[in-house]
């Protein structure tokens, strides 16, 4: 592999001349080089690399994704390395929690994250997709989570989120009732063709009633309720450019409920005491800087259950996480992964680098700079060299078919 100077790296040259350390993930790497944060990085035969668990540590022994501060100077094509520290530490323990995807042999996914069990080790739990997992395990050399611990509960609804989607129920019956959907037959089935085909194949739909609609509203928004229910902003649609793009935002939503994500939160909410505050802060959040009649619905459904699910129930952690497993949704249905980066620079372009929420799409997500080098990270170190890039589909034509018929200007920051 070749690592190329990119034009990131041009930028940070011209931006700052007497920069000498560079902060950030690998996303790429060879014998000699290294790609962090877009930046190519020399290794030489001079450079020390440091771990504070480790010794003598070589390039060998990095990796995608691993955290590092590089301090050298600059060269013609490189920032050139005399020192790197990981800051990631060796065999670092990390809790594994989420639910089971995508079994094979003795590891399985949690998270869209490879754990795997300690050698000559056996579960005596059958496992399928779906399961629920609690537990911890220690992160390997080469990015896979070893299993310490753990305990599984059977796929399927216990007795307290039952009584949750039963609540969920009600509210997202009044909220259809309000939503104003696009009167486009064509646009909405559409919609919901590409939305299903991306709903994993393990998923109960007697449980999770994926449903998939477009509403009229020119805010950049889309978003999941824990039913399955997924809606979609028309701000959102006009703004992508092609279907494999539109794919890295559904999926995303799709595994906000897969994941259970809006149960998650409300119960780490309740234990916070801040059931009776989630109205209160989704109303703020949900309506700030933005003109959406849809989210003048969602402040006033009432009980603020939906509204505290979808806004404040989803954590930066889980964000991130539907960014991962959304992403594996996409590819799994053949779409081409390298889209995915760009869709948070289109919004990047919109709506600015945000951190703090501006409206309920963006509440508590990374920013969109961290978005494009997390996703990027994961698509140099879980696909890129192993999926045929000859098959992949963006379906540029299909989806501006579809979506022809709006052309109203969506909102911007």
């Amino acid at each position: 592999m070749r690592i190329q100077p990119s034009a990131i790296f041009l930028l940070f040259l011209a931006g700052d001349a007497a920069a000498e350390k560079l902060k950030g993930y690998i996303w790429d790497l060879s014998e000699s080089a290294l790609l962090v944060e877009g930046i190519p990085v020399q290794i030489t035969e001079k450079t020390r690399i440091e771990r504070a668990n480790q010794k003598d540590v070589a390039i060998s022994d990095l990796r995608i994704g691993l955290d590092v501060e590089v301090e050298g100077k600059r060269g013609e094509r490189a920032f050139v390395a005399e020192k790197l520290k990981v800051k990631n530490k060796r065999f670092e323990e990390v809790d594994v929690e989420g639910f089971i995807d995508r079994i094979e042999d003795a590891s399985f996914e949690v998270g869209a994250r490879r754990v795997v069990l300690p050698s000559g080790t056996a579960l005596s739990t059958p496992l399928s997709p779906g399961m629920q997992i609690d537990g911890k395990g220690i992160v390997l050399d080469d990015g896979r989570i070893q299993l310490k611990e753990a305990r599984f509960k059977p796929a399927g609804f216990d007795r307290d989120e039952a009584q949750f989607m039963n609540a969920v129920s009600q509210e997202v019956a009044q909220m259809k009732e309000k939503l104003p959907l696009v009167d486009d037959p064509a646009l909405q089935e559409y919609v919901a063709r590409v939305g299903s085909g991306l709903v994993p194949h393990w998923v109960n739909r007697e449980e999770l009633k994926f449903n998939f609609s477009v509403v009229q509203d020119d805010s950049l928004n889309a978003f999941a309720l824990p039913d399955g229910t997924v809606v979609i902003h028309t701000g959102l649609l006009r703004v992508l450019q092609n279907e494999a793009q539109f794919a890295t935002v559904v999926g995303h939503e799709i595994a906000h409920a897969t994941n259970r994500h809006g149960y998650r939160g409300y119960k780490h909410q309740s234990k916070m005491m801040w059931i009776q505050l989630g109205a209160m802060v989704g109303g703020i959040v949900v309506g700030s800087k933005t003109d959406s009649a849809v989210a003048g619905i969602l402040t006033g459904i009432g009980s603020g259950l939906t509204i505290s699910a979808i806004v404040n129930g989803h954590g930066r952690e889980l964000e991130d996480e539907a960014d991962r497993v959304g992403l594996e949704y996409m590819v799994e249905a053949g779409y081409d992964p390298f889209e995915a980066p760009k869709v948070w620079k289109i919004f990047n372009q919109h709506t600015g680098d945000q951190s703090a929420a501006t409206n309920f799409f963006f509440s508590d997500h990374s920013t969109h700079r961290a978005r494009i080098s997390n996703l990027t990270r994961e698509i140099n170190g879980n696909y890129r060299g192993k999926i045929d890039t000859s098959s992949l589909k963006t379906n540029v034509d299909a989806y501006q078919r579809a979506t022809a018929t709006l052309t109203t200007t969506p909102t911007g920051k």
